[in-house]
């Protein structure tokens, strides 16, 4: 199988994963009163706000790793800065996840849409790493 190949269906799954999560997310949303919902914007408010700053500075940082001077000579290899932007993303999806849970646990919402939270989670973590193959693999 080609280079070409690998990523087109490394792509084909990340859209077809992201679909599957909307979905996911959709019918979790309308088990859930308008009240609930009130709830859960009002809960994430300032999550929102900070997962903006955190998204910029993970770009800022990967810009700036990739623009690197010679000592970081190792960074300015595209394989090596697209690895650790991947990760970082990875790695504040996990962390965004698990501060989301802690906030789900003190909301009183039903046990069906905390679950379902979790497996959008996990969805979503999967549908980086294949994101990450499919473009590692077009660019090696």
């Amino acid at each position: 199988m080609g280079d070409q190949t690998i990523f087109l269906i490394s792509m084909g799954v990340f859209f077809v994963i992201t679909l599957i999560n909307r979905s996911l997310s959709e019918k979790a949303l309308s088990k859930l009163s308008n009240e609930e919902k009130g709830y859960l914007l009002t809960a994430f408010s300032q999550t929102r706000k900070n997962s903006m700053y955190i998204l910029v500075a993970i770009i800022v940082l990967y810009l700036g790793f990739s623009m690197a001077d010679d000592h970081y000579k190792w960074l300015n290899d595209y394989k090596t800065s697209m690895i650790i932007y991947f990760f970082l993303l990875l790695f504040y999806m996990i962390i965004t996840q698990v501060a989301s849970q802690r906030v789900l646990k003190k909301l009183d919402v039903p046990q069906e849409y905390k679950k379902a939270q979790i497996k959008i989670a996990f969805l979503r973590s999967l549908s980086i790493v294949v994101l990450t193959v499919g473009v590692y693999t077009i660019f090696r």
